[in-house]
């Protein structure tokens, strides 16, 4: 179909209204679908980006407390090892002093016996 005129081409055979408006709503519901579509995805982007700094929160927070409590661990564990060195040491320093007075006895009863002397 060939048209002489633009006015003709608009009318299209008197069915204009009809062919323009099925056109001009198609073209405003592709619009539409096309901006909610560029506007959601740039709603999801951000989502998945804030999402993704939670995780990485999240996952810092877990490190931070393992470290943490690797830190305690190991503090309670140099505390115990140091109370335990401190009271072998005090044991050993008790025994060996106990052992040195015992044999300081002897000695002493021994030389009292040599010389005449008892206890």
């Amino acid at each position: 179909m060939y048209f002489e005129d633009i006015n003709s081409f608009l009318d299209m055979g008197g069915y204009g209204l009809y062919v323009w408006l099925s056109f001009g709503s198609a073209v405003l519901s592709l619009l539409v679908l096309w901006l909610d579509s560029f506007f959601s995805k740039r709603t999801l982007l951000t989502q998945v980006l804030n999402e993704q700094a939670r995780q990485a929160r999240i996952k810092a927070a877990a490190e931070q407390s393992a470290t943490a409590e690797q830190s305690a661990t190991a503090g309670k564990s140099a505390i115990a090892e140091q109370s335990a060195t401190a009271g072998k040491s005090a044991t050993a320093g008790k025994s060996a002093t106990a052992g040195k007075s015992a044999t300081a006895e002897k000695t002493a009863t021994a030389e009292q016996r040599t010389n005449g002397e008892t206890i």
